[in-house]
């Protein structure tokens, strides 16, 4: 949903920008299409519209992305992250200007997440290794598990990880993909461990990586690990990865068209023409009574409230509170 009209009170202030900044700059481009992405899910609702309004792939403008970041590294800015959705080193010119300009404001991470297969030419992945140590990137994560690898050969990210190393960056990690957990037992997770197995010569560290979520392509193809339920009594929106609470914003995404969701329901406002900072200052979620209710009553209070407008729910129930929140919006916005 977006709330940007409607924001407009500035009871609330947050006395500090955002400390970390997502950019997603390609979402649409990436050079495979793994079985577990959650990009193009149909409960994003602005992203939906963002990708039906135009025919060819979103990119983000290097401007907007310069903008931004001089508007918030005086704002407790600490931590930049180039596209988590696409790959973003198919567009390496831009990447090295996000860190450029990050680095002469001295932010203290840099970092690019990857899945290592940026080209098929050895000479051209070292040149783009060396461009991401001179433009300033000082951490590196790499997405190898069984998901990336059923499409990205092993050879090729054991190449890139090398490169980047001799380029001098030697902050980097293995960034695995879990189905269900780390520590469950299936087929998916049994591959991952064998090909982190593989990679143990080169002495990089395993970070905690991420768990699939049910969302996206992983809907299609992996349903059966995942249990929907018709109830999250007591699950709040800072509960979710990578979440805060909708009156305490500390990370923000910007998409490539310059709006700024919150979570994947509402948008708060848009970067092109406007402060960064500014935008999250003048946001006031109690002003806005479909935030403030999930605030006050949380995600299950608000939808209970939601039926009394003739909301319907899905009997067979939800994978997740988002999932829950999104389509309760989707008919909303189709009211409105």
């Amino acid at each position: 949903m977006n709330v940007i009209a409607r924001n407009k009170s500035t009871r609330v202030k947050q006395l500090r920008g955002p400390w970390r900044i997502t950019f997603d700059t390609n979402p649409d481009t990436c050079n495979y299409h793994c079985i577990m992405c959650e990009e193009h899910s149909h409960y994003r609702v602005h992203e939906n519209r963002a990708a039906k309004s135009q025919a060819r792939p979103r990119l983000m403008p290097i401007e907007l992305i310069r903008q931004v970041v001089e508007e918030a590294a005086a704002h407790g800015l600490k931590e930049i992250i180039p596209s988590t959705m696409g790959e973003p080193l198919l567009y390496p010119e831009i990447v090295s200007a996000i860190h450029e300009k990050a680095a002469t404001f001295d932010i203290d991470k840099r970092q690019v997440i990857t899945n290592g297969y940026w080209t098929k030419d050895k000479s051209r992945a070292r040149k783009i290794a060396k461009l991401l140590a001179s433009s300033g990137v000082n951490h590196v994560a790499i997405s190898v598990d069984a998901f990336h690898q059923e499409c990205i050969p092993l050879d090729m990210v054991r190449y890139s990880a090398e490169a980047l190393l001799e380029s001098g960056i030697t902050n980097i990690k293995w960034n695995p993909c879990w189905l269900v957990s780390s520590d469950a037992e299936n087929r998916h997770n049994s591959k991952t461990r064998i090909i982190l197995k593989e990679l143990e010569d080169l002495s990089i560290p395993i970070s905690q990586g991420n768990v699939v979520e049910p969302d996206g392509r992983a809907m299609s193809n992996l349903s059966e690990y995942f249990e929907r339920k018709r109830s999250f009594p007591g699950i709040s929106c800072q509960d979710m990865p990578y979440l805060n609470r909708l009156d305490d914003i500390q990370s923000i995404c910007i998409e490539p068209n310059g709006d700024i969701p919150i979570c994947k329901a509402f948008t708060i406002g848009n970067a092109k023409g406007s402060n960064t900072v500014g935008i999250l200052e003048s946001y006031d979620p109690y002003s806005i009574p479909e935030i403030k209710d999930i605030l006050n009553k949380d995600v299950q209070g608000f939808v209970e409230g939601s039926k009394k407008m003739g909301i319907q729910l899905e009997e067979w129930g939800y994978y997740t509170i988002c999932d829950l929140c999104c389509s309760v919006w989707k008919q909303l916005d189709a009211k409105s």
